[in-house]
């Protein structure tokens, strides 16, 4: 598998590769970064962002780092359709959940704490030493096979950390063009 050289070849190759039609509009109208950004985090995005990641036939961690820095590590919140999203990249520390949903690739000795009466969903890609300190309810999605995520505070009630094929139809098994 090859990781792409730019944005605009991880953008051809999500083409070929068959991404629906809301995206493919939203792509070919986004302007900016803060475009691609919102564009990731969403569940959809979310997927196809972490898959390409950990299967190498994206852009890489550094890149994503250089394009969405500044809509990273808690500096931008996606309010959309009624939900709250943000990106963590190369991230090192505690993240509070307040959104419904994050992105975190790249990071190490990141403690996920979930308040009560909190409830997110949270895609792992490229990370290592994770904890889940959970007082709310939280689904997981580790993208790495290699990276063991460690529920520090919750039950199985209120923790799910699962792997891709417990999404639908998720870009993890899909194969590169």
């Amino acid at each position: 598998m090859t990781q792409c050289n730019s944005v605009l070849e991880f953008k051809q190759k999500a083409f070929k590769m068959g991404i629906c039609d809301d995206y493919r509009k939203q792509w070919q109208q986004a302007t900016n970064n803060k475009d691609l950004a919102d564009m990731a985090l969403t569940a959809q995005g979310a997927d196809f962002l972490c898959a390409s990641v950990v299967n190498k036939w994206g852009v890489t961690k550094e890149q994503l780092m250089f394009a969405l820095y500044d809509f990273a590590n808690g500096n931008y919140v996606r309010h959309n359709q009624g939900y709250t999203s943000e990106l963590f990249l190369y991230y090192d520390g505690k993240i509070t959940i307040k959104s419904t949903l994050y992105v975190v690739i790249g990071s190490e000795d990141v403690e996920i704490y979930v308040p009560r009466y909190r409830v997110a969903n949270v895609y792992l890609a490229g990370c290592k030493n994770v904890k889940i300190n959970c007082d709310g309810a939280v689904y997981v999605v580790n993208y790495d096979k290699d990276s063991k995520v460690n529920v520090i505070r919750g039950g199985k009630d209120t923790v799910s950390v699962v792997d891709p094929s417990d999404v639908t139809d998720s870009w993890a098994f899909k194969q590169e063009v």
